[in-house]
Parts: C-alpha cells; sequence; structure tokens
C-alpha cells in the first residue's frame, strides 16, 4: 500500500488534520471538557501516522501526545492525569478504526513529555 492509499483510507476520518511531506498523516481529537481555567480548554491527543519506505514496501507507525487545546491551539502540555483514561479510550477507539481500514501500524510511541504535568 501506498501513502497516498493510506491517505485516501484515512482522510474522511474524524479529526483528521492533513497530510504532509508525503510521509505524515496527522489527527487531533479534543476529548475532555475542562471546566476549569479558560472557556473553551480540552484535554485530547494529537496523533501522526509516519509511512516509510523501507526497500520497495511501505512501513506504518505512529506516535501521539496527551495534550491540552486552548482557544489559541494545541499547549504542548499534559492534561490532568484524572483526563487520561477518557483520552486513552478515545485514541484506542482511533486506532482500530485505522486498523478496521486497512492500516496496520508495526508501532505506536506515546511522546506525551510527561515532565510538564503539573
Amino acid at each position: 500500500m501506498t501513502h497516498e492509499q493510506i491517505v485516501n483510507l484515512l482522510a474522511s476520518m474524524p479529526g483528521y488534520q492533513q497530510e504532509s511531506d508525503r510521509q505524515y498523516i496527522d489527527f487531533e481529537e479534543n476529548v475532555v471538557p475542562r471546566h476549569s481555567g479558560e472557556p473553551g480548554t480540552f484535554s485530547g491527543y494529537r496523533l501522526t501516522i509516519v509511512t516509510e519506505e523501507i526497500e520497495g514496501s511501505i512501513s506504518s507507525y505512529a506516535y501521539y501526545y496527551l495534550d491540552t487545546l486552548t482557544s489559541q491551539g494545541w499547549q504542548g502540555t499534559p492534561p490532568p492525569q484524572a483526563d487520561y483514561e477518557a483520552i486513552h479510550r478515545a485514541l484506542a477507539k482511533k486506532l482500530q478504526a485505522i486498523a478496521d481500514a486497512g492500516v496496520i501500524l508495526s508501532q505506536l510511541t506515546d511522546e506525551t513529555d510527561y515532565a510538564q504535568a503539573g
């Protein structure tokens, strides 16, 4: 399967953001509304699928960040730990939908910088 075929399979899914550099496919989802702090703040995730051609075959893997979304965009800071379970459930559902579409990911890495969690 080519990168373009993978994009065609995934582009209609909720949360699809963009394809870039003929290698990256980005998804975002705001999962849990936050009731403290700035209005319009959510806990969610950002997921990137990476396709690489290795010896004529396409290999796909993914990484994700648990993140906080405000009116200024994604903040690069982990959401409250109380939101992790709901975010992980939503992420698992997205990953299952990706697999159901026929895209097999060889690896999934959590790139969240938990050191920033406060």
